[in-house]
């Protein structure tokens, strides 16, 4: 192998550690420490069935731009996003990774960028996105323009730039009765942007916490 060649490959090892060594330092303590191998053996099949179990190992050979992950509190899907991420780090498909709660989002709406320590601008940016917990504490007679508008530039501008999007999230896609679905809280706009090339797994089963108790 030429030397040109191998100082190129040993650059993007060490660019790749240093990239992953920067999300390990900024993800939550309670979510270090899961390797991808833990969320794809067949004792996952139980939390997202068999067919879901299908489509991640799909996802992750072919991300598709967009992930979501739905179901209740407590089964997972922020660890296996986290999880994700490191692994694209580490395998190159991105750059770059950023863990955004929601409810965070939406209160650096009204903010002005510097007073939001650039997290808005990076979200933006940033390779893969995490946004987490999509919906959180929402009520239908909170749902606003603004909060629509907000989530719409963020998916619309990724959508765009072909950047990969992974939201979690505790509601259904739709649901009637008076109940708010993640459709609503999204903005049927920003959601048609994220259907279009998208993979939905679905969990299930009692909540890990609970199981800890």
């Amino acid at each position: 192998m030429p030397d040109v060649l191998k100082t190129v490959l040993i650059n993007e090892v060490r660019q790749r550690a240093q990239r992953v060594e920067k999300w390990d330092r900024e993800t939550p303590e309670n979510l270090k420490g899961y390797p991808l191998s833990k969320h794809i053996p067949t004792n996952w099949d139980g939390r997202i069935g068999k067919f879901g179990c299908i489509e991640l190992k799909n996802y992750i050979k072919s991300p598709t731009n967009n992930l979501i992950l739905l179901g209740s509190a407590g089964l997972g899907k922020t660890a296996l996003a986290v999880s994700l991420v490191r692994f694209f780090l580490q395998r190159g498909v991105v750059n770059s990774g950023m863990l955004y709660s929601y409810p965070e989002f939406l209160s650096h709406l009204s903010f002005r960028e510097e007073d939001t320590q650039g997290k808005k601008q990076r979200a933006y940016r940033t390779g893969a996105l995490i946004l987490d917990d999509v919906g959180a504490n929402i009520r239908s007679g909170e749902l606003t323009d603004n909060r629509a508008g907000g989530i719409f530039s963020l998916i619309d501008q990724r959508w765009a730039q072909k950047k990969l999007t992974i939201i979690t999230s505790n509601l259904p896609i739709s649901d009637g009765g008076g109940r708010v679905g993640l459709v609503d809280v999204l903005g049927k706009s920003a959601w048609d942007r994220i259907s279009g090339d998208c993979t939905i797994i679905n969990f299930s089963g009692k909540s890990f916490r609970t199981l800890q108790e």
